[in-house]
């Protein structure tokens, strides 16, 4: 990042993002906020400040954060530049308020569906690939008219491939339809991923021609019979889930 000076409390940091800049080519850098500083955003300009430097160095991109609120806490917009593409909502569940039995139910017995776990090194379908995409349509990527669109089908892209190859994710879990012996068209997927005592959920995709199959919610539950076989020694082990506000039926599914 590079400094800003003669500012009084925001972040004189702009974070370099190389793998954005790389992927949208144009320069992307980002901000991250802290209460203090959305407790003077009214009062001092700085913010500003930063982001005029950010352009002035060549920035054509800057993602600027604002810390997590509570679901009922107003977003100050008014004093916040720039572009509102995207409120992340936080869904997290205690492990042990599952029952295992009724997990098993929804993941193995959802009537016309099979769940395969994602072979490594088998490689990325072009099928995976577009659900991946279509999965982000709610994305900020997606939201924000000045990314270009190539640049967002490539981070969704770039987010699956490396889900498959393991990189991101710890598994990868597949829906086909259970008369679809060559598992040949993917109907949904849902990548998982072990971080500390916590199971999170990458990306959940299922199609909109398979849609009102009861898909999404036999992939959580496999996901999360995953979460208990890994985690289940841990009481205080979490499964969480950052989505979209915006996206009306996954905060419904979850």
């Amino acid at each position: 990042g590079f400094r800003v000076t003669n500012l009084l409390k925001m972040p004189k940091f702009v974070d370099h993002a190389q793998f954005d800049s790389n992927l949208f080519h144009l320069k992307v850098g980002r901000v991250e906020l802290n209460e203090e500083d959305m407790s003077s955003l009214d009062k001092n300009p700085s913010l500003e400040d930063v982001l005029q430097q950010a352009h002035s160095s060549g920035y054509r991109l800057v993602y600027v954060f604002a810390p997590p609120r509570p679901s009922n806490a107003a977003i100050p917009k008014a004093v916040l530049p720039g572009l509102l593409v995207d409120v992340k909502t936080t869904y997290s569940v205690s492990l042990f308020s599952f029952d295992y039995a009724a997990l098993c139910q929804k993941a193995f017995r959802t009537p016309g569906i099979r769940i395969r776990k994602h072979v490594v090194g088998s490689g990325l379908s072009n099928g995976l690939k577009q659900l991946a995409i279509d999965s982000g349509v709610y994305s900020r990527f997606k939201v924000d008219k000045d990314v270009p669109n190539e640049g967002f089908e490539g981070m969704f892209g770039a987010w699956i491939t490396n889900s498959v190859n393991r990189t991101l994710a710890d598994e990868v879990f597949i829906a086909y339809d259970s008369t679809d012996d060559a598992c040949s068209e993917e109907l949904g997927f849902i990548s998982v991923r072990k971080v500390g005592n916590s199971v999170s959920i990458g990306l959940l995709a299922v199609s909109d021609k398979a849609r009102r199959r009861g898909i999404a919610y036999a992939l959580l539950s496999r996901a999360m019979i995953w979460a208990l076989e890994e985690l289940g020694g841990d009481d205080k082990a979490t499964a969480t889930v950052v989505t979209q506000g915006a996206n009306a039926p996954a905060c419904a599914c979850y």
